[in-house]
């Protein structure tokens, strides 16, 4: 138990971390122009994100141990694509955010939301190095590949953080599917003694 508890709160800590480098480096490089216009693109992912986990999110955490997997899975999944499906593009586009980049950022909404579905999923079935290690690894992936952009392409734009999100948020919903569906349907019954 706390073992679990110092590795949820070192990788945390370690994203929160590469979160403030992030910050760094698109006001150091980026400039005020972008910057703005990432915080805008960050608060349409948060909006959609939070209407996704009314029911794919920590609710799902207390049914996980109690109930069959794959309808859970259903359900978490096909509320997230209705929700972003009905609101990603209104919150986008009245966002405010540019029209260049606009699919793409729906596209980031709907696998982060997959994503928190699957990691609530992990999370209820205890797998939390599985979730700890799928947390740094988006954040991991968004510096890299931030970076890359901004030094190898010379991508000066909010560009760069849409290209790091996309990419950071198809990988990490890969791998948890991959580690979701390793998961038997049906939850281990545990003897109380």
């Amino acid at each position: 138990m706390i073992e679990n508890i110092l590795a949820n709160f070192s990788a945390r800590f370690a994203g929160a971390i590469i979160n403030f480098l992030i910050l760094l480096l698109t006001t150091n490089y980026l400039g005020l122009d972008a910057r703005g216009e990432i915080s805008l693109i960050q608060l349409a992912l948060n909006i959609l994100h939070l209407l996704s986990d009314v029911a794919g999110g920590p609710g799902m955490v207390y049914l996980v141990p109690r109930t069959r997997l794959r309808p859970l899975l259903w359900i978490g999944y096909s509320w997230a694509l209705g929700i972003n499906a009905v609101f990603g593009w209104l919150v986008v586009h009245f966002g405010d955010i540019n029209p260049e980049y606009q699919w793409r950022v729906v596209a980031i909404a709907v696998l982060l939301s997959l994503h928190s579905v699957n990691q609530n999923i992990l999370i209820g079935r205890e797998k939390i190095k599985h979730y700890n290690g799928l947390l740094l690894t988006q954040a991991l992936l968004l510096i890299g590949i931030m970076s890359a952009c901004i030094f190898s392409h010379y991508q000066y734009s909010a560009v760069a953080f849409v290209t790091a999100g996309l990419i950071g948020a198809a990988t990490v919903f890969l791998l948890s599917t991959f580690f979701v569906f390793r998961l038997p349907d049906l939850p281990s019954l545990k003897i109380i003694e």
